[in-house]
C-alpha cells in the first residue's frame, strides 16, 4: 500500500473533522431553540455543512497532490459528486485522477515564460481538467447507476459482515498505522458505497480506537510499571484514541511487538464484533467519537469502546506484571 496514496486520503480527511464538529454541536443543540429558528437557521446552516464535506474533502486531497491549482476543481468535482450522491469512493477515484492530470499538464508548461505559464497555471489547467473530469464522472454515474448499481447493491450475509467486522477491526491493530492497517481503512471507506451507511467503517474506525484507549486505561489499572514518560504518553493516548489515531500506541508495543499486537488484534476483534452485532453504522470514515451523534445504533458503538479497551487495559497490564517477574 502506498503510503503517499493514503497520506493524500487522510490529508482531505483531517480538513473535514472541524465540520463535523461543528454540525454535531448544531444538531444536538438544535432541539433547545423554537421550531421557527430551527428550520430558518440552523437546518440550512446544518445541511450547507454536510453538502460542502465532500468538496472541501476532494479539495485538499487534490491540493496535497498537486498544490494549489487543484483547490478549485477539488470543490467543483467535490460538488457534482455529491450532487450526484456517489460518495467517498468515487471522490477519491476522481480527486487522484483530475490532480495527476493538473501534475501532467504542469509539466507540460513548465518550459514557458513565466508570464504564460503562470496565465495557464491559474486559469486554462484549472478549466480543462475540471470540464474532463466532470464529463468523466457524468460517464461513471451513467454507468453505474444502469449496468453496476445492481452488483454493489446485493445484499451482503449478515454472518460474512460479522466476520469481516472482526477481521477489519484485528487488522487495525496488526502494525498500528502500517500497510494493513492502511489496507483495512480502505476497506472500510470503499464499503461505504454511493453514500451508505456501513457496519464494516465503523468496525474499522473502533478498532483502530482501542489500542490508545486501552494502554491509556492500563496507566490507571497499574500505574507503577509505567516510567514518568511512559505516563505522558499514556494519557495523550486518551486523545489518540478518541480521535481515531491507532498511531499513539506504537510507543508501548515496540518492546514487545509479537505479544503486545495479540493482545491488541483479540482487543479489537472483539470491538468489531459488538459492532457487528449492535449493526452500528457510520457513513464518515474518520473522527472518531466526534461523529457519534451521527451513528445508526451509536450506543452499540459506545459499548463496543468500552469492551475492547477494557479488555486491553487488563491485557496489557497482566503483560506488564508478568515482565516485570521475568525480569
Amino acid at each position: 500500500m502506498n503510503k503517499y496514496f493514503l497520506s493524500h486520503i487522510m490529508h482531505g480527511l483531517t480538513h473535514i473533522i472541524p465540520l463535523l464538529i461543528i454540525s454535531g454541536f448544531m444538531l444536538v443543540i438544535r432541539p433547545i431553540f423554537p421550531v421557527n429558528f430551527q428550520q430558518d437557521y440552523l437546518t440550512p446552516i446544518i445541511e450547507f455543512l454536510w453538502m460542502i464535506l465532500l468538496p472541501i474533502f476532494s479539495a485538499f486531497v487534490m491540493f496535497s497532490i498537486s498544490d494549489r491549482p487543484g483547490i478549485v476543481p477539488g470543490l467543483v468535482i467535490g460538488f457534482f459528486i455529491y450532487y450526484l450522491d456517489l460518495g467517498y469512493v468515487t471522490v477519491i477515484l476522481f480527486s487522484f485522477m483530475a490532480a495527476y492530470m493538473i501534475l501532467g499538464m504542469k509539466k507540460i508548461v513548465s518550459n514557458m515564460i513565466l508570464s504564460a505559464k503562470s496565465i495557464f497555471s491559474t486559469i486554462f489547467i484549472p478549466v480543462i481538467v475540471i470540464g474532463l473530469t466532470l464529463l468523466l464522472i457524468y460517464l461513471w454515474h451513467l454507468l453505474m447507476t444502469q449496468y453496476f448499481m445492481p452488483l454493489f447493491n446485493l445484499n451482503i450475509p449478515y454472518g460474512i459482515v460479522i466476520a469481516l467486522s472482526v477481521i477489519l477491526a484485528s487488522m487495525m491493530s496488526y502494525d498500528f498505522g502500517g500497510p494493513v492497517n492502511k489496507l483495512a481503512f480502505l476497506v472500510g471507506v470503499i464499503s461505504l458505497r454511493y453514500n451508505e451507511p456501513s457496519i464494516l467503517m465503523a468496525a474499522v474506525m473502533a478498532g483502530g480506537m482501542i489500542p490508545p484507549l486501552g494502554i491509556a486505561l492500563s496507566k490507571l489499572i497499574t500505574p507503577k510499571y509505567f516510567s514518568q514518560e511512559e505516563k505522558k504518553k499514556a494519557i495523550l493516548n486518551y486523545l489518540n484514541g478518541f480521535f481515531f489515531m491507532t498511531e499513539g500506541v506504537l510507543p508501548f508495543v515496540q518492546d514487545d511487538l509479537k505479544n503486545k499486537r495479540i493482545i491488541c488484534m483479540i482487543a479489537g476483534g472483539l470491538t468489531g464484533l459488538t459492532i457487528a452485532l449492535f449493526k452500528t453504522k457510520t457513513i464518515f470514515p474518520h473522527g472518531g467519537i466526534i461523529i457519534i451523534p451521527f451513528m445508526e445504533q451509536w450506543i452499540g458503538f459506545l459499548i463496543a469502546l468500552f469492551i475492547g479497551s477494557i479488555v486491553l487495559a487488563i491485557s496489557y497490564s497482566v503483560l506488564l506484571l508478568k515482565e516485570s517477574k521475568n525480569v
